[in-house]
């Protein structure tokens, strides 16, 4: 069964098929093809476009497509007085349309009957523009408004919402693109090594010259005073920094490294 959109598209397509009526439309579908093929010739007809007051834009359309074609006719009328002034600075834009089978450039009667024909179709327009409106109130809802009034789902402890959206990427496409956004864990920017390791901000460039035996004290101490997060009492810990001092100074360092 045919839409409404398809039996208008029909009915102006054999409104078309006349003698004349193609003619008409095939001369100016040339003319404008002409312009455009060329972006020297399009630079050149749009110097003549500048003393118009308009904003059309030249555009060629798809035959099988009456409101292209519609769209074609109007900006080529709006702009019949760029084409008359493009006639008279290009002199092979006559020679070259008279070479194809529509013989030469659009005259006076073919813009006079392109005029009949927008008005026509202007018609057969605004029909389509309503009911496309009407279709689209009708017919389309928002993934949203599609996704709120679905049911809840049953809720299960191992419920996994990431493998949900994937199931349902078809049925909301946006949606489930923002839920992989938002719900997926972002990867870390960060390298692990500089990121659970103190070795780096204990041996550097500047302290490159400690032994290992300084630098695991240091690292160890760190992890001593990080262990609890719980105020250090020296009192209570005085026998074990004494105990340090004396492992280190067995190992020939200077006692002051851990100097309270």
């Amino acid at each position: 069964m045919r839409c409404m959109a398809h039996i208008i598209n029909l009915v102006v397509q054999d409104g078309l098929k006349g003698k004349d009526e193609h003619e008409v439309i095939s001369r100016i579908r040339e003319a404008v093809r002409y312009v455009r093929n060329s972006p020297t010739r399009y630079k050149k007809f749009q110097e003549c476009v500048e003393f118009m007051e308009t904003k059309k834009l030249l555009s060629l359309d798809v035959p099988t497509r009456w409101n292209s074609t519609y769209l074609m006719l109007e900006a080529a009328a709006c702009l019949k007085s760029a084409f008359d002034a493009y006639e008279d600075i290009d002199l092979a834009y006559k020679t070259g349309l008279s070479n194809n089978s529509f013989d030469g450039v659009p005259i006076e009667s073919d813009w006079d009957r392109a005029k009949l024909l927008l008005k026509f179709l202007k018609h057969f327009t605004i029909s389509h523009c309503a009911f496309s409106v009407l279709r689209g109130k009708d017919d389309v809802k928002s993934e949203l408004e599609k996704y709120l009034s679905e049911d809840v789902e049953e809720y299960r402890e191992k419920f996994d919402i990431l493998k949900w959206w994937k199931v349902n990427t078809q049925r909301f496409p946006i949606l489930s693109k923002m839920a992989r956004d938002t719900l997926a864990v972002p990867i870390s920017t960060v390298a692990s090594e500089a990121a659970f390791s103190t070795g780096g901000r204990v041996l550097d460039a500047f302290r490159s010259s400690l032994s290992p035996k300084i630098v695991q004290a240091i690292i160890c101490a760190q992890d001593w005073i990080r262990k609890d997060s719980k105020p250090i009492s020296i009192e209570e810990d005085l026998s074990e920094i004494e105990t340090l001092e004396q492992e280190l100074t067995k190992l020939g360092v200077d006692s002051t490294i851990i100097d309270i």
